[in-house]
């Protein structure tokens, strides 16, 4: 095996967490860990207890089940998310049958994963299972059914945190089951079928544990149901949402003592179901309130009360006059996510003292922009001073329409002018804005850049982002990425402090066909970690947009810091 070919597959960090690169098929790998003694004494001392395959290619990924089989049965974190080949459920049968100490398992988006996967997993680690992910699991095969998730449920009473997002089988039945779980601290279940008054039931029945619950799918109460009331002595974090008008239950703020992140989805009747003059009272610092209504008074008046202590803020839009003096008012604001704005609202936005995320998802047109940049004109002192990252016509806000190809690419050049300290750019726009963009900010202050549309001719845009020797993380659409790959890698080359190189959304892994955790710089040596676009902003501190995007406690597949292979 050549210099150039040594990095071994197999690679120990110091917590014992195996992560798995797929230059070198499997096989070459373990026999050049058996021929050099220092790898190989150490991984026989210091067996993994966390692997993570996250996007491996399908042959490493078989290899490596069978090599749990044979070396690595006590392993107790396993992470599998997003692989759907033929044949998956098979191996992790054949395989896993020895495992008996698991404690977090991760199939989230293994379309083809089926029953038999999670009744095995019940049976040989009940006493051990903690988290378990089926986000998405089996969609290819009808999801998992409701009597495995029953048995489930029942056999691992250790559960703490699971993710059942998009199970269509999980009912008032299931839920009902999850509130007889003595230990359960985190629940989502947006896309499921169950009711209010059933979620409400489990959240009573789990009000000493649980902490964060979240379900944007709830369904309406049988017909002899009264609304349930939600309360909790623990619960810090709430978000619901219903496609109904009808009410499906109640939510008594002062009874959860501790709520610190409210989150509601679809405005219909919003100020029926929540006594907002509750909230100014309480402990809320975190509000997600998106729709596609104006947004009822009794909210409006609660939010003006409550601005000056909000440090996370998302609405869909914010053109209704009241917001005029609530905006300016949220002094202690760290993070905001916005639909619609107006000019006057936008110079609001930027004279926020202590703003560091914009996510502006806005239906910005030019002459609104004309008119901001006149009111600014007019003033003295710094526009937003604190701005460091800015998510850019995105459609992370639900409800929210951005036509950024109706900007002239002048008008939103300028506006990136007046943000001086930005280091994270997350950017969806035109190839010829895009340039314009680039002109406007300090390319040798960004840390994180994020095209989500095309960048265009590659030959134009690569060079621009050559510029940013600080990047340190770089992000791009999947059809770039699959079409200039080799171009993309030799702009990495010039890119000394990157870390991490991927795709910036979930499902480009589905119909991606480069799944490799690792990418090798050319001529250099140098190994990139791959971008894994479920998330990790939490553990620096940032709330995603989507609050249960990562979910799993377990560091079973950490960012920063790395080693290379």
């Amino acid at each position: 095996m050549s210099k150039r070919q040594s990095a071994p597959l197999l690679r120990l960090c110091d917590d014992a967490v195996l992560l798995v690169a797929v230059h070198l098929t499997f096989y070459e790998r373990l026999q050049y860990l058996k021929t050099h003694r220092r790898f190989w004494g150490v991984l026989k001392r210091s067996l993994p207890r966390s692997i993570n395959m996250c996007n491996t290619s399908p042959e490493v990924v078989l290899g490596v089940l069978a090599w749990i089989r044979e070396n690595c049965t006590h392993v107790r974190s396993l992470n599998l998310h997003g692989h759907s080949m033929d044949g998956i459920s098979q191996a992790i049968l054949q395989n896993l049958g020895e495992c008996r100490s698991l404690e977090v398992f991760n199939i989230q988006h293994c379309k083809e994963v089926g029953d038999e996967v999670v009744q095995l997993v019940a049976d040989r680690s009940e006493k051990t299972l903690r988290q378990i992910s089926l986000w998405d699991t089996g969609s290819g095969r009808g999801f998992i059914s409701k009597s495995v998730l029953l048995e489930l449920i029942t056999k691992c009473k250790n559960l703490e945190i699971l993710d059942f997002r998009g199970q269509k089988n999980v009912d008032d039945d299931v839920m009902e089951a999850l509130g007889k779980l003595k230990k359960l601290r985190k629940v989502a279940l947006s896309g499921t079928r169950g009711s209010g008054y059933a979620f409400s039931k489990l959240v009573s029945d789990c009000s000493g544990t649980l902490t964060r619950i979240g379900c944007f799918s709830l369904r309406l109460n049988g017909v002899a149901q009264l609304p349930p009331v939600i309360a909790s002595p623990v619960l810090e974090e709430l978000q619901i949402g219903y496609p109904h008008h009808a009410l499906p239950l109640q939510v008594d703020i002062t009874r959860l003592p501790k709520l610190k992140f409210l989150g509601v989805c679809a405005m219909h009747q919003l100020d029926t179901f929540i006594d907002w003059g509750d909230v100014v009272n309480s402990n809320v610092t975190q509000i997600m309130a998106n729709g596609y209504n104006r947004y009822p008074p009794n909210f409006l008046r609660c939010l003006g009360k409550i601005a000056p202590r909000l440090r996370y803020l998302s609405l869909s839009e914010v053109k209704q006059p009241e917001f005029a003096s609530i905006i300016p008012a949220c002094v202690e604001l760290r993070q905001l996510c916005i639909g619609a704005v107006d000019s006057s609202m936008l110079h609001g936005i930027a004279k926020l003292p202590n703003l560091q995320y914009l996510n502006l998802a806005s239906q910005l047109a030019d002459s609104e922009l004309e008119e901001f940049y006149e009111i600014v004109e007019r003033e003295e002192g710094q526009l937003f001073p604190c701005l460091t990252n800015v998510f850019f016509g995105s459609d992370l806000i639900q409800g929210a329409q951005f036509e950024s190809d109706k900007v002239a690419p002048e008008q939103l050049a300028k506006l990136f002018t007046l943000m001086p300290n930005l280091t994270g750019l997350y950017i969806s726009c035109t190839p010829e804005q895009l340039l314009h963009v680039f002109s406007s900010v300090n390319a040798r202050k960004l840390r994180s850049l994020s095209l989500c549309s095309s960048m265009g001719d590659p030959a134009t845009v690569l060079p621009v982002i050559q510029t940013m020797t600080e990047l340190t993380r770089l992000t791009l659409c999947s059809t770039d990425l699959q079409r200039h790959y080799d171009a993309i890698l030799n702009t990495v080359g010039c890119l000394p402090s990157l870390k991490v190189l991927g795709p910036n959304r979930a499902e480009s892994f589905r119909d991606w066909d480069l799944h490799s955790s690792w990418h090798k710089v050319p001529y250099s040596g140098r190994w990139i970690r791959l971008h894994d676009p479920y998330g990790y902003e939490e553990q620096d501190g940032i709330k995603p947009f989507d609050q249960f995007i990562t979910f799993l406690e377990e560091d079973i597949d950490p960012v920063y810091p790395v080693m290379e292979p």
